[in-house]
């Protein structure tokens, strides 16, 4: 990875990052992102250009975390108290503030109390703001701040050795060291899950690797878990085969780890836990590119509690379910209870397979639906009978990260597939060892990139506070 400053007139030079791909016998030049105008830029720090260098050299990934830290910002500070509770609302409300006005100071012209104001900006302003709100998070990176009791909590359950780990001492060297950029003091290592292929999304490729805001929705999750202070590294578990890696910005980061999956995602899941270093792992999908860093933080301080107190293996993000839920009956009741009396059939109904009625019907039902929308949804036709309303005030949807021991996690897959326990997520299978495993509400904005209409819906949210 480099920086490349291009000319276009005396007065009109941008910045570029790049990267260098081997294809074959030949070396491609792939564009990894625009940083802005070199006269923009260097009127707020007249030496960025050899910094954004320095940091390149030495694989650090702030270059493209800051921009996702800012976002995340304005996201709590817009949508507060929707998202948040009052205490947390008034905490990043102020964070956001604070960071937008630290960002203002560079810029004469502007006060922070004019920068603090929701006054809408004009274009020029938008420009110069933004690029503000870079400079400003490129050179402050994440701290951990708790209080004195959790430090020890942190010490005592993830092995945190305080705020200058040793293990990342020896993985800079001197020469690679920024001075305005602290070394990370991650103590969790987290595995991404991105060998899968996405069927439901109908894309002509992985869903990990479609466009989101100008990079890959893998490189958006890997980069959110790299931007936040509890995480060591991340291991990205690939697909034998996977032709599409290569050409995102995270080859070339220091704390990026690959390793092969398996066939099914527990495979994959094992392959990556064999990878790690820390004792603990972060176990997240690569299609959450929105989950947030106040969530991984609640996670983290949420199981050191639960685990040093009250005897749980672990803990996972779960968000609550806000449509009404329905129980399925038994698809025997398909068959209209007349034609079965006539027929004398009834037993022989009761035992005829939920495929094949569905199929029945769904074939009936598309003979009434014109043409072109009998092509289009004649496959996904899946039809069946409402036994009830399930109550939902306990319900969760869960997410991800998941947050385990890494040796425990290891131990309950094993144990669970060999007994071919079914295994939904890294939680059922603790929960097949009987474990109790912590619940931690998270945002409704971590959901999982499935079909066409999520990436819609997670292209509008980042749009909205670009």
């Amino acid at each position: 990875m480099y920086v490349e400053v291009k000319k276009f007139t005396a007065d009109r030079q941008y910045v570029y990052l790049k990267r260098s791909v081997r294809v074959g016998n030949k070396i491609e030049h792939v564009t990894m992102g625009c940083l802005g105008q070199v006269s923009t830029l260097e009127r707020f720090d007249p030496d960025i250009i050899t910094k954004l260098k320095d940091l390149c050299a030495s694989g650090s990934n702030e270059i493209f975390s800051s921009r996702l830290r800012a976002i995340e910002e304005m996201m709590y500070a817009k949508l507060q108290p929707q998202l948040l509770g009052q205490d947390d609302a008034a905490h990043y409300g102020h964070k956001a503030a604070s960071a937008e006005s630290a960002a203002a100071t560079h810029d004469s012209s502007t006060s922070p109390a004019a920068a603090a104001s929701a006054a809408p900006r004009t274009r020029q302003e938008q420009a110069t703001y933004e690029v503000q709100q870079f400079l400003h998070y490129l050179f402050t990176g994440p701290q951990i701040n708790v209080s004195a009791s959790m430090q020890e909590k942190l010490k005592q359950v993830y092995g945190w050795a305080g705020p200058a780990p040793e293990h990342f001492k020896t993985t800079h060297s001197k020469e690679n060291e920024h001075a305005l950029h602290p070394a990370p003091l991650g103590f969790i290592d987290a595995v991404v899950v991105a060998a899968g292929v996405g069927k439901r999304m109908g894309a002509t490729v992985p869903k990990q690797y479609l466009q989101l805001d100008g990079k890959s929705v893998l490189e958006h999750t890997v980069l959110k878990l790299l931007s936040s202070p509890y995480v060591a590294r991340v291991i990205v578990v690939l697909s034998a085969d996977d032709p599409y890696f290569k050409y995102t910005c995270l080859g070339d980061l220091q704390r990026v780890v690959t390793t092969t999956g398996g066939k099914e995602r527990v495979d994959s899941v094992l392959a990556g836990l064999h990878a790690v270093q820390t004792p603990w792992v972060l176990v997240h999908d690569a299609a959450r590119p929105l989950v947030m860093l106040r969530d991984i933080e609640k996670l983290v301080l949420s199981v050191a509690v639960g685990v040093s107190d009250y005897n749980f293996a672990g803990g996972i993000l779960g968000c609550t379910v806000a449509d009404t839920l329905k129980a399925r009956v038994g698809s025997a009741v398909l068959t209209p209870a007349a034609e079965a009396a006539a027929s004398g059939a009834g037993a022989a109904a009761a035992a005829q397979s939920a495929a094949t009625q569905a199929q029945d019907i769904a074939q009936q039902v598309q003979a009434a639906l014109a043409p072109e929308q009998a092509a289009t949804s004649g496959a996904d036709l899946h039809l069946s009978v409402i036994g009830g309303t399930v109550d939902r005030s306990s319900m969760y949807a869960a997410q991800t990260p998941q947050l385990f021991a890494v040796a425990d996690l290891i131990a309950a897959i094993e144990s669970a597939q060999s007994k071919g326990a079914p295994l939904t997520d890294e939680s059922s299978a603790l929960e097949f060892m009987g474990k109790a495993v912590l619940l931690v509400t998270g945002s409704p904005l971590n959901f999982k990139l499935t079909t066409p209409s999520d990436l819609l819906l997670m292209q509008s949210l980042l749009q909205a506070f670009h």
